[in-house]
């Protein structure tokens, strides 16, 4: 004869919903999450989704600007040098 055991298992921290203020947040499917008492919704892997899709907007518009920079840069030091190379080959 097998004795069953209890296991006591922790309780899993109680989120507050941020549209009702009550702690009936549950994970209706894998990274959704719903307060059973308003109805609230989100989607934690679509928001991330558009983070990281937030984020390299962002890395790609200061490489754009960076590029932009480098169009306005002083076109007098490559002149010189220009013209030094050509004044050593006469």
């Amino acid at each position: 004869m097998v004795a069953m055991t209890n296991q006591i298992l922790p309780p899993k921290p109680l989120l507050e919903c941020p549209s009702c203020g009550r702690h009936t947040i549950v994970e209706y499917r894998t990274s959704v999450y719903r307060c059973i008492a308003c109805d609230f919704e989100r989607d934690l892997e679509e928001e991330d989704y558009h983070s990281r899709r937030n984020r390299r907007s962002k890395r790609n518009t200061n490489r754009y600007s960076q590029q932009e920079d480098d169009n306005d840069a002083n076109p007098l030091p490559v002149l010189l040098i220009g013209g030094i190379l050509v004044l050593l080959l006469i």
